[in-house]
């Protein structure tokens, strides 16, 4: 079994949505890995050195829960979480967009009124 981290979603434990006009995502260093570790794991930083999927999944959904309810959503990666925060940060917008692609041709996996807006660059298909 690959890496893990703390789930994203404990942050949000007892609320009801969010409280703010805004939401913050920090992309965390795996769980029971030092910081020390998991920068030499990183270095070279030109790559993923290990997905973590479930991370990924849990950021998609939680950035999808702040846009839906009109909140200004804010990603802030490192290369410690997966090796190459670039990278991370693509990899969450095309598995977003896998989403909105399901949604549209009614997926049953898809979730309902999810939207990534923090994922809109220059080359958004807006």
């Amino acid at each position: 079994m690959g890496l893990q981290c703390r789930p994203l979603r404990n942050n949000t434990h007892g609320c009801e949505g969010f409280p703010a006009a805004f939401t913050v995502l920090r992309l965390p260093t795996p769980l029971k890995m030092s910081y020390e570790a998991a920068k030499k794991r990183a270095e070279s930083y030109t790559k993923i050195v290990e997905e973590l999927p479930h991370m990924r999944r849990e950021t998609v959904h939680l950035v999808r829960q702040a846009v839906s309810e009109g909140r200004h959503t804010y990603v802030v990666d490192n290369h410690r979480s997966e090796g190459n925060a670039p990278l991370t940060v693509q990899a969450l917008t095309e598995d977003a967009r896998r989403v909105d692609h399901r949604a549209a041709a009614g997926h049953p996996r898809a979730r309902e009124g999810l939207y990534l807006g923090a994922a809109q660059g220059a080359d958004s298909e807006a």
